[in-house]
């Protein structure tokens, strides 16, 4: 495979989590705006119903588990920067190479099989809430795990290409990084 043809292979997959992340932003918002309506109902209204605070950890499930590739791809995940932020670009090129082939591609691989019944037993059942008033496609919301898997393994395959070519090129700084 050529170095350009690699490149434009990686920056594709790139952007693909960028556009989810992209997407995913905008529930954050859809997030405050419903604990605002659910906290006038509650509180001002004295109004209450299982609808809003389900709806909320809907709205957080899904920007946990669909913006996680995003993170990664920002990287903007968890990391204990003392001994990482004294190595070289190439030792962090390696760091990161075992870290994502070690840990992080067998959690999405194991994430994604032990998710599959769960989530077909949902489907299959039409899930709902148990709540009166509760939202009633849960199975829906249970179908983000697995995806969050692929996109999160998807991602660190290109996180993967990227440590290869800094390790073999030197450097990597992709042409659309910001997009």
């Amino acid at each position: 495979m050529s170095k350009d043809y690699f490149r434009i292979w990686v920056d594709h997959l790139d952007r693909f989590n960028e556009y989810i992340g992209r997407g995913i932003r905008w529930t954050a918002l859809l997030m405050v705006l419903v604990v605002c309506v659910d906290v006038t109902f509650r509180y001002l209204l004295k109004e209450g119903s299982a609808l809003f605070p389900e709806l909320e950890w809907h709205l957080f499930s899904l920007m946990f588990l669909l913006g996680s590739g995003y993170a990664l791809r920002h990287d903007k995940h968890v990391r204990v920067d003392v001994i990482y932020a004294r190595l070289s670009g190439k030792q962090k090129a390696w760091l990161n190479l075992l870290g994502h082939l070690l840990l992080l591609l067998p959690f999405c691989f194991v994430l994604f099989y032990a998710s599959e019944p769960f989530v077909y037993r949902a489907f299959v059942m039409q899930e709902q809430s148990p709540d009166p008033g509760g939202l009633p496609y849960r199975f829906i919301i249970k179908s983000a795990i697995p995806a969050a898997a692929v996109l999160l393994g998807l991602q660190g395959i290109v996180e993967i290409a990227k440590c290869v070519y800094v390790i073999r090129y030197g450097s990597y700084s992709a042409k659309h990084s910001n997009d």
